[in-house]
């Protein structure tokens, strides 16, 4: 059993195992999906013994128990990760909304061609010298300078 004070005062001597430490903070410790393991424990000073078969036996209790932390953390996180997978409902209705939007994209695709095909055929439709449409356009022309002229 190493104390705490001991390790940090051994990593700090030791760039290698300072990364190495460091490296397992960032993965676990950030990482909010990852439950870091209870390796680390203090014992309080009233619970260490004098007798050394009094300190082995304290020493494998708690390492039992450390085991049992471990073994109930990994299964909980078993539990929640497969809680969180999606369901069939879920994933059905994640499908249905993406085909809707591309439903939604085509006809707006269909809707801009089938604009561009009737202003095409509009504009070949009249003629330049067709009295209704030289009209129209002298229309046009004096609602765009009243909009100028308001401006």
């Amino acid at each position: 059993m190493i104390s705490d004070e001991k390790l940090s005062s051994i990593a700090e001597d030791h760039s290698n195992l300072k990364k190495k430490f460091n490296i397992f903070k960032k993965k676990f410790l950030l990482n909010d999906k990852s439950i870091p393991l209870d390796y680390i424990m203090t014992l309080p000073k009233h619970l260490k013994g004098k007798d050394k078969e009094d300190d082995d036996r304290k020493v494998h209790a708690y390492r039992l128990e450390n085991q049992f932390k471990n073994v109930a953390i990994r299964r909980l996180e078993q539990i929640r990760t497969t809680k969180a997978k999606k369901t069939v409902k879920d994933s059905v209705s994640d499908y249905l909304k993406k085909l809707e939007e591309k439903n939604q994209r085509g006809r707006i695709r269909i809707k801009e061609q089938v604009l561009q095909i009737y202003e095409e055929k509009a504009m070949t439709q009249f003629d330049e010298k067709d009295p209704m449409f030289n009209k129209i356009i002298v229309h046009i022309q004096r609602v765009i300078k009243i909009m100028k002229a308001q401006t």
